[in-house]
């Protein structure tokens, strides 16, 4: 019971690790200026890229790095340690997969709507992120 229960603190004590990994990705696709926000009250955790635009090719890496960080990781584990461990490991790994939900549904929504070319936007000020569909520019328009 001890290392499920340990499965479970260990998930929470992520969190900040996990938007680091979100936050590490949004510089590998250029953009400027990333930070954090938090909203406790509505257990609320993100990394944004403040006035960048993210296309789904960057969305997809700055979405799936701390997924796909925490299963590799793990898979490794769970081959190097013993029985007890593995259960910590096997519900960190559950969890960590459920609360990466959000970072799903955002790219499920932008993969479904692709012919589009929707990108993202986040404004730090307002607290909100947009999500626009590129229009192709006319070089007539000007």
């Amino acid at each position: 019971m001890f290392y499920c229960v340990l499965g479970v603190v260990l998930v929470i004590l992520f969190i900040p690790f996990h938007e680091f990994l979100h936050a590490l990705a949004y510089k590998i696709v250029g953009a400027k200026k990333v930070s954090f926000y938090l909203n406790f009250r509505k257990m609320y955790f993100a990394a944004i890229s403040d006035k960048s635009v993210i296309n789904l090719g960057e969305f997809k890496i700055v979405a799936l790095t701390p997924f796909l960080f925490v299963m590799v990781v793990s898979l490794f584990l769970i081959f190097q340690v013993n029985e007890y461990w593995v259960f910590t490991i096997l519900l960190f790994l559950l969890l960590h997969n459920v609360f990466c939900g959000g970072d799903f549904s955002l790219l499920n929504f932008m993969q479904t709507k692709k012919e589009t070319r929707i990108v993202t936007f986040d404004d730090k000020e307002k607290s909100e992120t947009y999500f626009y569909i590129k229009k192709e520019v006319d070089k007539n328009d000007y």
